[in-house]
């Protein structure tokens, strides 16, 4: 069966940009930990229902897995509390100003605090180095987009700050080479995939 996705969003395709190395530690729905590589959809972990005004703990399910992509350089980042995160430059972290922020734009600007676990605790960013890494880099989708890694609270929806709908226009040209497409990889069927944020936002491309 030939699946098509990506006909919410023009750009996204599960490869996100925004993605930690595959042994970071993924703080579950209750307090156990698990390596990012071994989470699987379903799984609950523990997230914040994030508000300008409050911040408060929620459990989350994890939604889809992006495909893991290999890079050659990658951040290494030590906090003032220890704690270590290997993460690409474009993953944005919660800063003490409530807002999510790249790693790369906090390194090089003042605002170099963060937000970990346990909640409302702040840390800076202690030793920053861009190493080589030759190796696969992961990331998953939650409903409340975001998660804790190695006790910081991570963002981890590319498409959810670049809401760029696909056109109408855009899913006929799709729809209307469907023969086409799976001829040439030998399918007999297809399965739409619904996905992008929130699919309902562009519901008049669904209908």
């Amino acid at each position: 069966m030939f699946i098509i996705e990506n006909i919410i969003t023009e750009q996204c395709n599960l490869g996100c940009y925004y993605c930690v190395d595959g042994n970071t530690k993924i703080l579950m729905h209750d307090n156990t930990i698990k390596l990012i590589k071994d989470i699987k959809v379903g799984d609950k972990v523990l997230s914040i229902d994030y508000d300008k005004k409050e911040l408060k703990y929620k459990i989350t399910t994890v939604t889809e897995l992006t495909k893991p992509r290999f890079v050659e350089k990658i951040y290494h980042i030590i906090t003032e509390d220890d704690n270590e995160l290997y993460i690409t430059g474009e993953h944005p972290v919660l800063t003490t100003r409530h807002k999510w922020k790249p790693i790369k734009d906090i390194i090089k600007s003042t605002e170099n605090i963060v937000y970990t676990y346990p909640l409302k605790k702040v840390t800076k960013i202690k030793q920053v180095e861009e190493i080589d890494f030759n190796d696969f880099v992961y990331n998953i989708e939650t409903e409340t987009h975001n998660y804790i890694a190695n006790n910081i609270i991570v963002h981890n929806c590319y498409m959810n700050n670049n809401p760029l709908y696909m056109s109408k226009e855009t899913f006929k040209v799709i729809f209307n080479n469907l023969d086409n497409i799976l001829n040439i990889y030998n399918q007999s069927q297809y399965h739409l995939d619904f996905f992008g944020g929130e699919p309902l936002l562009n519901f008049d491309l669904i209908e």
